[in-house]
């Protein structure tokens, strides 16, 4: 483009305006295909390897929306290529893998990583319930410490909270139950003038999104093939509050 600018009066504006046009044509080329070229790397990088979604450089992909719903997808399709037991197996294995990757935690400064990792998982619409709930509870983090500005904890414990409940419920709505001290098996829960009112906003809001309807973040491609939500002895319960924590479900 140096060299067409330099020659830029001799060829008239009528040459120089078609070349600079066809030059910029091949260096947006150039962009989209360097950019495609480093999604689809990415894509197969994470299929093979989930914990490379906590790299540095994949953090922006795992943000956008439509690059994750392509890698499940695509993760979809290549276990589609094994029996429905081995593609059971190694789909809620991989799921696994992923939230792991997706909600680092060492202390309450990456609470705010733990919760955009979650809304980044039930944003793809493929049924991360389980292996999220269960993430959290290995990782000690309760529904207050989790969500302290919606479940009635003081503002000031966590001032980064930039992801509120009511974005993780509009993806998921029964996740309520873990946000309420539940067990995953238990009756859903409904509005009482008992309840905090806090609460009761929180039911009402789930109840919009799907309420108990466990395809309300089903209707993507599931991973696993199988509904892990009813297995036997499944307990999805949160970590164990604090004894103030319980009057979330007073």
């Amino acid at each position: 483009m140096e060299v067409v600018d330099n020659h830029a009066e001799a060829m008239g504006s009528g040459l120089y305006c078609a070349l600079a046009g066809e030059l910029q044509a091949v260096a947006n080329a150039m962009g989209a295909h360097t950019t495609t070229a480093h999604r689809d790397f990415a894509t197969e990088l994470i299929m093979d390897v989930p914990m490379a979604a906590a790299a540095n450089g994949m953090v922006e992909l795992m943000e956008d929306d439509e690059f994750v719903q392509n890698l499940i997808l695509r993760k979809a399709l290549q276990l589609a290529t094994y029996n429905r037991y081995e593609a059971s197996i190694m789909g809620h294995a991989w799921k696994i893998e992923l939230t792991n990757a997706l909600t680092p935690h060492s202390d309450s400064s990456t609470l705010e990583d733990v919760r955009q990792g979650v809304l980044i998982l039930l944003a793809s619409s493929d049924a991360f319930l389980v292996e999220i709930v269960n993430r959290l509870n290995v990782l000690g983090i309760t529904p207050r410490m989790f969500l302290p500005k919606d479940l009635g904890a003081a503002p000031e414990s966590d001032d980064d909270q930039n992801i509120f409940a009511r974005d993780l419920l509009y993806h998921e709505p029964r996740m309520l139950r873990w946000m309420l001290g539940m067990g995953e098996l238990e009756p859903w829960p409904a509005e009482d003038v008992s309840r905090a009112g806090y609460v009761n906003e929180l039911i009402r809001f789930a109840d919009l999104n799907g309420g108990d309807d466990p395809s309300a973040n089903g209707e993507g491609i599931r991973v696993s093939f199988v509904f892990t939500m009813d297995g036997p002895g499944l307990d999805l319960s949160p970590a164990r509050e604090l004894a103030d924590g319980e009057k979330c479900m007073s």
